[in-house]
């Protein structure tokens, strides 16, 4: 494929936790494979989500009970925050709808449980609404032909940090994964569990916001070693990559394992030592299952980083070589990094390139990501 000029591309991104749309303007040069192609974030923004949309979206993600007009109406007002989104990110960047090669736009995770899986919002709507062809539908390409649909994010995590030594990037939104680029032959990535997603559900169930700021409650609490090792057994804690999950299923894994019987600042201790013990354990197990050493720097990002108690539950389980890097340290800041992927993804799907990662997600095959909408 010949080398292509520098182009433009936003990526827009809501995660599980609902807590509002990032978008990330991101400039790319280079020639395919992902190796070859070199990205840079511009500018990036955050939008926060309306509490009566989060809340809706939430109740659908975790009851399913929701009228087909309500949904659709979510899916609607969804769509205008990730227009204004846009917008907004167009007028701090001082760039016209033109200069913009693409949006990718990954829609809201309302259901993920392979081959099955939907991220909901309107890519006519957004095409419309900002003047910019929309690439969006990322993952249901890879379910097609075997794959988990995810993580998608480490096919543009080679792109964005690079793999000249062995690095390790963690995303603690509300499902942890994590990226580990190695040599050129060894490209991995999987979900380890759960990081937002436990805390966010106790709070919410006990009528006392959408999460514990900065893990202040959880600070007070006492972990409940009983229910980390039980919740730990579950079987997705047993399998290897590659491997996903979602919100719902971690959260009735933390049901059965008793977590909701604590008092909440001990279930909110015990959920942070879930995913803390959850995200240092399967790094261990990849790199014992393959014969490898972990990578000495962790570069870790999303808004778990705020929370002071997984925080410290996750740096007090690190191997003693291991030391947390913050992700702006290698060249992202951690709100643009996943919005920034999609920008990245939006850039291979309209090159026709393969954008998923076989080793990662299981499919059986490289695919092409995505589906287009013109404006």
């Amino acid at each position: 494929m010949p080398a292509t000029p520098e182009r433009l591309f936003i990526g827009a991104m809501s995660g599980t936790s609902a807590d509002g749309v990032d978008v990330a303007l991101v400039r790319l040069s280079g020639q395919w494979p992902a190796a070859n192609v070199r990205a840079t974030v511009l500018s990036h923004t955050t939008v926060e989500m309306p509490p009566e949309l989060a809340a809706q979206i939430l109740d659908c993600r975790f009851t399913a009970n929701i009228a087909l007009a309500d949904f659709c109406q979510m899916g609607h007002d969804l769509t205008l925050l990730y227009a204004q989104a846009v917008n907004t990110l167009l007028k701090i960047a001082d760039l016209a709808p033109a200069d913009i090669a693409a949006i990718g736009a990954h829609g809201q995770t309302l259901y993920h449980a392979p081959p099955l899986t939907l991220q909901w919002f309107d890519p006519s709507l957004l095409a419309v609404r900002t003047s910019i062809r929309v690439i969006s539908d990322f993952r249901r390409a890879d379910c097609a032909v075997g794959g988990q649909g995810a993580p998608l994010v480490p096919f543009a995590d080679r792109v964005l940090f690079g793999a000249s030594t062995p690095r390790l990037i963690v995303n603690l939104g509300g499902i942890a994964n994590v990226t580990w680029l190695g040599t050129r032959d060894h490209w991995a990535g999987w979900d380890t569990g759960p990081a937002n997603c436990l805390s966010d559900c106790l709070m919410q169930s006990a009528g006392k916001g959408s999460h514990d700021a900065g893990g202040a409650i959880a600070l007070t609490g006492t972990v409940n070693d009983a229910v980390v090792q039980a919740f730990l057994n579950h079987p997705y804690f047993q399998s290897t990559s590659p491997k996903s999950t979602d919100g719902p299923a971690m959260w009735e894994a933390f049901l059965a394992a008793g977590g909701n019987q604590l008092g909440l600042p001990a279930a909110l201790a015990t959920a942070a030592a879930c995913a803390a013990e959850a995200l240092v354990r399967s790094v261990r197990t990849h790199a014992d299952a393959h014969g490898i050493t972990i990578p000495p720097e962790w570069a870790i990002g999303g808004g778990g980083i705020h929370n002071a108690r997984l925080m410290a539950e996750i740096e007090k389980r690190l191997p003693s070589a291991v030391r947390l890097v913050p992700m702006e340290s290698w060249g992202c800041h951690p709100t643009a990094r996943e919005a920034a992927a999609f920008a990245i993804l939006a850039a291979a799907s309209l090159d026709g390139q393969p954008g998923n990662v076989p080793t990662v997600t299981g499919a059986t095959q490289p695919v092409v990501l995505g589906t287009m909408t013109c404006r």
